[in-house]
């Protein structure tokens, strides 16, 4: 679930190379990554690297958090 969103959000990231022009979701997948998004000068590689490590850093209860919010369900 988690891997379905974030890997097109730093696929469309990597193409567009600017945040400002992602769609509305792909931007809120960034905004609830904060701090652990990849920066938009790293390679293809780096960005899915980063989304890997910040997954695999998540207890199952922020998984579920993050989950919910990129599904539109809130808490």
């Amino acid at each position: 679930m988690l891997l379905d969103n974030l890997i097109p959000t730093v696929y469309e990231l990597n193409d567009k190379k600017d945040i400002k022009k992602l769609s509305f979701r792909n931007k809120r997948a960034l905004e609830l990554m904060d701090d652990d998004k990849p920066a938009t000068n790293m390679n293809l590689y780096n960005m899915y690297q980063r989304v890997i490590d910040y997954i695999v850093g998540m207890t199952d209860n922020y998984a579920k958090h993050v989950a919910n919010q990129l599904n539109g369900m809130g808490y």
